[in-house]
């Protein structure tokens, strides 16, 4: 990225702050009275149901809990041989390595005397199946495993040419080390490398690097502060590296969107019925659904800055309205929030311009205090906005740091943002993608991102996992938001004018960003878009009550049946080609997942 581009963003971000500076002081919006800021039994009942329907849809086939053993081929001597009860005819070798750049090597030995070698190729597939085929389908009596280092072997599989699985062998390590964990009596599921069994996507940088955090080795993945990685640890650390394990924070993550998008919108119409709405909404995401269901950085960077957008809302109307200790409770939380958000991902950094054009308009253009008034409460602000979020954001290099000899943890901090800079302006900045996309395409769903795609061609059962927008929330909310931002305008209405704001400081800074981009970086909106659809849905209510049911009725269903209809493109179930191909792929070959 050269100098005319960062000049850009800046200028970019100053005329945002300004915007908001000036819509705040000369359009006077009128603050709603407070709401509902808690939920009522009621609330919580339904909120406690809704968390539990999205706990058993986002939970089905979220991966496999099996865990595999572990052996090291850190030197070309070490070996594994592989001794049969007797002569056994082998077709295939199914085999599932973990980390390492090297790869191993098989010599067969047959019952005639002869030998073959076949080599168990890497090709970066760490944490996925892999199957090679021996020729002629020889009967063996013996194998030999060398290596080409460094490599991790988990598991190991043999079937003979019916396609039987095969256990009468023992395996032994040249040095001696248990390895009865590379096989098992009864056959390993998924062997076909669906997505239930091995990593897909991003994974293989999030899920490989929150292992060597756990493990004391130096990360892979250093492109991202480490928050998000280290919560996939978490599971890992929980569950075991498998792919249940590494996909189940992602997963709770999605799981605490539903009641956090509720009380947000309970807190923004008092209205339960609109609430609902907006969690329904979020529930039947695809993009939502998706992310959530891998090892992904996103979702809790997502999550975070939700938390973050609804107490900074929470602080403004509590603020405005006079009740001071709740006020700066909020933004207590809302700068925690904000500082585990870009502990995850800089995306939280994009709202700067909102918190700080709304901290100036609550705490000078309104409040207009006097330095005495003042000092105590820059003192608040400051605690609560630079010096919490930076802690935080500190604090969570403190794993990484712990792999590095470097003594100094400023400068370590320091210097690991410059690489990540350099990173996201250099290396990715010229790089292509065929499924990369602008940001203007984003909610136009011009370009879905296939992120896992696996079929047998002898059945025609294929599985697919996509990265897209429900189009009935992804389309609807282009019209939605502006017709929010007219009605927010015309009535001066704070509430939607926050969430205007909101959703124009996350998406803009990507229109003068020139990186390669993807349409999954729109998700730390669809939070916001959700809600712009829900302000539209309930300003209708309050003109047309009786017929705004029927509408939002009708809306709802559409959305529910579109996430069914597209549910096996989302979740990786297999089902035959020819329904995809016939019923989901609407603008092929844009659509090509």
């Amino acid at each position: 990225m050269d100098s005319s581009r960062i000049i850009q963003i800046i200028m970019v971000l100053i005329i945002a702050l300004a915007i908001i500076l000036w819509s705040y002081r000369k359009l006077a919006w009128r603050v709603p009275v407070l709401g509902a800021s808690t939920l009522d039994k009621t609330d919580k009942r339904i909120v406690w149901g809704l968390m539990l329907i999205y706990l058993v849809i986002s939970g089905i086939n979220l991966g496999l809990r099996t865990n595999f053993g572990m052996w090291h081929g850190d030197d070309p001597s070490d070996s594994l041989e592989i001794r049969f009860a007797g002569p056994t005819q082998i077709s295939s070798v199914a085999y599932y390595y973990g980390l390492g750049s090297g790869s191993l090597n098989l010599t067969y030995y047959t019952s005639v005397g002869g030998t073959g070698n076949v080599p168990l190729t890497n090709n970066s597939a760490l944490y996925k199946w892999t199957t090679v085929q021996l020729p002629d389908n020889p009967d063996v009596v013996g194998m030999k495993l060398t290596v080409n280092p460094p490599i991790e072997l988990r598991h190991l599989a043999l079937y003979d040419q019916a396609g039987h699985y095969l256990n009468n062998y023992t395996i032994i390590a040249s040095d001696g080390s248990d390895v009865s964990g590379l096989m098992s009596q009864n056959p390993p599921s998924a062997v076909q490398n669906t997505s239930l069994s091995s990593m897909y996507f991003d994974e293989i940088y999030y899920g490989r690097t929150a292992w060597e955090y756990l493990h004391g080795i130096s990360p892979y993945a250093w492109v991202h502060p480490p928050l998000g990685i280290l919560i996939v640890g978490l599971g890992i650390l929980l569950f075991g590296m498998n792919p249940f394990g590494w996909r189940i924070m992602p997963a709770i993550s999605g799981i605490l969107m539903i009641p956090v998008i509720y009380l947000f919108a309970k807190k923004i119409f008092n209205d339960r019925r609109i609430a609902i709405v907006s969690t329904v909404l979020m529930m039947t995401d695809f993009m939502h659904f998706s992310v959530c269901r891998m090892a992904s950085i996103d979702s809790s960077s997502t999550l975070f800055v939700l938390l973050e957008l609804m107490f900074f809302y929470d602080y403004a109307r509590q603020r405005l309205a006079g009740n001071e200790a709740n006020a700066f409770k909020a933004l207590f939380f809302a700068g925690l929030f904000f500082g585990m958000g870009m502990s995850c991902k800089w995306d939280a950094l994009f709202t700067i311009p909102l918190l700080l054009g709304l901290l100036i308009y609550v705490e000078l253009i309104r409040r207009r205090p006097s330095l005495a008034a003042f000092i105590p409460a820059l003192a608040k602000v400051a605690l609560s906005m630079l010096i919490v979020p930076l802690a935080v954001y500190c604090l969570s290099y403190l794993p990484y740091f712990s792999h590095d000899p470097v003594s100094n943890f400023v400068k370590f901090i320091y210097n690991l943002q410059g690489y990540m800079v350099g990173y996201h302006t250099g290396l990715v900045g010229h790089a292509t993608h065929p499924y990369a996309s602008s940001w203007w395409g984003w909610p136009l769903l011009t370009k879905p991102l296939s992120v896992f795609f696996w079929q047998d061609n002898a059945t025609n059962l294929a599985s697919s996992i996509v990265l897209m927008g429900n189009p009935a929330i992804w389309w609807v909310g282009i019209p939605a938001f502006f017709a929010g931002v007219g009605v927010a305008v015309y009535k001066r209405d704070f509430r939607g004018i926050y969430l205007t704001l909101a959703i124009l400081t996350l998406y803009l800074p990507w229109t003068v960003i020139g990186r390669l981009s993807f349409n999954y970086y729109f998700y730390v909106v669809t939070p916001l878009w959700i809600l712009m659809i829900s302000y539209v849905l309930w300003q209708i209510s309050q003109i047309w009550p009786k017929e705004s049911n029927r509408l939002i009725i009708g809306y709802l269903a559409i959305c529910v049946f579109l996430f069914i209809l597209f549910y096996p493109a989302i979740s990786g179930l297999a089902v035959s080609r020819d329904y995809v191909v016939h019923y989901l792929l609407w603008f092929s070959p844009a659509w090509n997942f």
